[in-house]
């Protein structure tokens, strides 16, 4: 039966930022749950990505997950797998859980 390993997996969290998730229903179990994700990637060695929607208008990634956040993809379009680069920070990587969040106005 298949398994996520460290080596061939990774967590991507998609624009937990600091203008974005006041408007994200239930965000507080949203960033806990999140929190959950990232601690255990971290016990377990999985590689973490974090992506930023135009952080100059949506603010940075939340503090609560901020720490975490040193391999950040910043991007302008809503598909950061158009951004350059973007695929190839997940190259070796075949198993990729991710987690987000996205508003509609």
């Amino acid at each position: 039966m298949p398994s996520i390993t460290c080596e061939t997996s990774a967590l991507l969290l998609v624009d937990f930022q600091s203008r974005l998730m006041p408007v994200i229903e239930g965000a507080a179990a949203v960033l806990d749950n999140a929190r959950r994700l990232v601690d255990a990637a971290q016990l377990l060695g999985v590689p973490l990505l974090f992506t930023e929607q135009n952080a100059k208008g949506l603010g940075p990634t939340v503090p609560e997950l901020h720490e975490a956040a040193a391999d950040t993809a910043h991007k302008m379009a809503f598909d950061a797998c158009q951004h350059r680069g973007f695929l190839d920070r997940l190259r070796a990587r075949h198993d990729i859980v991710v987690c987000g969040c996205e508003t509609h106005v």
